[in-house]
């Protein structure tokens, strides 16, 4: 049948009930090309049929319904249990586990699948996925549990926090009234943001003869982790408004020019690991460079309180032993909390790459700036970039009028 015998059917079934034409319209939407005649013709002697609606809802019945229903539903069952364990279910992992499941049946009941066939074809899947009505998501973003769950845990951090540790408390010189011996300007959080380098040039113009355009660029390798930013700040305002970013790149820094460093932005400080994580040995230097600040800001006598996240470089021993001999005192936030109550995860983190965003943009703005961006641009000009748009944005994140952006 052609395409315009099968609009003859379609105005055919323009006479008939309502849930008829729904059935055909169904039926219609699974054939998408013209190749199928044997469907056409079915679907055009149920229109001149006299039981046309019985036999439409039949042959829509037989349609649906599948010759490996036994293996379907333990197919089913095995990826409800996998998602009930928040594990990730692919089309491969369907198609393989099918093919077991067939081989599993007919290994214990040969009579009745001796004579099938059964290659867990990528048809055979959609027809399953729409028999099943399953869905293909994204993963969900953020963390698995809500804030309604975690408030009441949280209420009793707090409680236990302020109560029973930072009022009575009296390692500081100072008390002050309210706050104890920890004012804002002495509460401290810090957590690491990872900041990606991108150099988009996975399109581009090209001449009419050009059958299979290249581009010579770095594209893939950039689109990963290239530097961790380690985000300081303090609860502070104004004048007392405390914050740096310590850039951890990704390498081992042993051939980088001193003409390069000496471009580097002076509001940064540039450490190296392997691939850019803040493990327990980066951690360390961290927190040296966590006390030379704090002592430069507040003196070396004063007591901080430090908050972070419980990962494995910040509860090390030894990160420990060197905030405390600073007179810092860290507090690990309960777990799964820090991307709703830690200030870096929920607020600070993304201001400062929204800043760095609007300051690439307007570095964007100089021709000549754009021209080497749409080029090929060399690791150590990377490194000076970024640095410059790190420490400009930090800058504008700790401006006294930006103390919205921290609070």
């Amino acid at each position: 049948m052609d395409e315009h015998g099968f609009k003859h059917v379609i105005q055919v079934f323009q006479d008939l009930k309502q849930d008829s034409l729904k059935v055909v319209h169904k039926l219609a939407q699974q054939y998408t090309s013209w190749s199928k005649p044997d469907t056409y013709r079915s679907l055009l002697q149920a229109c001149t049929s006299n039981k046309c609606s019985s036999n439409l809802k039949k042959l829509c019945k037989n349609k649906a319904e599948s010759p490996f229903q036994e293996i379907e539903a333990q197919l089913y069952l095995t990826v409800a249990n996998k998602r009930r364990k928040a594990q990730r279910v692919s089309s491969t992992f369907m198609r393989l586990t099918a093919l077991k499941i067939f081989a599993d049946c007919k290994r214990d009941n040969p009579d009745k699948w001796s004579g099938v066939s059964f290659n867990a074809s990528s048809g055979w899947l959609r027809r399953f996925i729409a028999r099943r009505n399953m869905k293909y998501r994204r993963r969900k973003s953020g963390k698995e549990h809500t804030v309604a769950k975690l408030l009441s845990a949280y209420v009793n951090f707090l409680a236990n926090l302020r109560f029973k540790f930072i009022v009575p408390t009296e390692i500081a010189y100072e008390q002050d009234p309210l706050w104890g011996c920890f004012p804002p300007h002495l509460h401290y959080n810090f957590d690491q943001v990872p900041l990606p380098f991108v150099v988009e040039q996975e399109y581009t113009f090209t001449t009419d003869d050009d059958a299979h355009p290249h581009i010579k660029a770095p594209s893939e390798a950039l689109q990963k982790r290239q530097f961790t930013m380690h985000l300081v700040t303090n609860a502070g305002v104004g004048e007392k408004a405390h914050g740096w970013v310590d850039l951890v790149c990704r390498g081992k820094g042993t051939r980088v020019h001193v003409a390069e460093k000496e471009m580097w932005d002076d509001r940064v400080s540039v450490e190296w690991q392997q691939n850019a994580w803040v493990d327990n040995n980066m951690m360390e230097r961290l927190a040296h460079g966590f006390l030379w600040r704090k002592i430069e800001k507040h003196g070396e006598e004063a007591w901080a309180i430090a908050f972070c996240d419980n990962l494995k470089a910040h509860v090390n021993e030894q990160v420990q032993d060197i905030f405390g001999k600073g007179r810092v005192f860290l507090c690990f936030s309960p777990p799964n909390m820090t991307n709703i109550v830690q200030p870096i995860d929920a607020a600070i983190g993304q201001s400062l790459w929204i800043a760095i965003g609007h300051a690439l943009g307007r570095w964007l703005m100089d021709g000549k700036n754009m021209m080497k961006w749409e080029a090929k641009m060399t690791a150590g000009e990377q490194r000076i970039l970024v640095t410059q748009l790190v420490g400009e944005s930090m800058d504008y994140i700790m401006a006294p009028d930006q103390d919205k952006l921290r609070i």
